[in-house]
C-alpha cells in the first residue's frame, strides 16, 4: 500500500502543499471507496468498515497518582522543578502532571499514567531512558 500511495502521488510531487494534499485525498477515496482489496475477498475497506458504537470522550481526564507519588506539571520549557533545579522531561508532556516514585537515594521513576518514562537521576538532574542511557536532550 505505502509503495503505491508513494507512486501514485509523488512521482511526480505536486507543485505546491495545497496541491500535494489534494492528490493524497483523490488516492484516499480510490483506495478505500473503489479499489477492491485481496484482504478482504475483494471487498473495499469502506463495504468493511464498521464504525465504533463506544462513544470517546471529548477530553480525556488526567491521570492520577497515588500518595507514594511526588506530582510535577510539566512547564510550557518541557521541564519539571525539581529541588529547586530544572529537569527536562519531554516537550511532549507540556501541560500534564507526570508521577515521580522514590526508588533508592537520589533515583526516581518517572511516568506518566501507568507508563514508566525513564528514571531521573538527581545527580545529574537529567532523566535516563529505559535502557540506563542519560539523556541530555530529553525524553522526546
Amino acid at each position: 500500500m505505502h509503495r503505491t500511495l508513494k507512486d501514485e502521488t509523488l512521482k511526480p510531487p505536486a507543485a505546491n502543499a495545497r496541491a500535494q494534499q489534494r492528490k493524497f485525498n483523490t488516492w484516499r477515496g480510490e483506495f478505500n471507496d473503489d479499489r477492491p482489496h485481496e484482504a478482504h475477498d475483494g471487498l473495499t475497506p469502506t463495504d468493511v468498515h464498521v464504525v465504533a458504537t463506544r462513544p470517546m470522550p471529548s477530553r480525556l481526564l488526567a491521570p492520577e497518582y497515588s500518595d507514594r507519588f511526588e506530582v510535577r506539571y510539566v512547564s510550557a520549557n518541557g521541564g519539571i522543578r525539581w529541588r529547586k533545579n530544572w529537569v527536562n522531561v519531554s516537550s511532549v508532556r507540556v501541560g500534564e502532571y507526570v508521577g515521580l516514585e522514590v526508588v533508592d537515594d537520589g533515583q526516581w521513576d518517572v511516568y506518566f499514567a501507568n507508563y514508566r518514562l525513564g528514571r531521573l537521576n538527581e545527580r545529574f538532574m537529567r532523566i535516563e531512558d529505559a535502557f540506563g542511557r542519560l539523556k541530555c536532550t530529553g525524553l522526546d
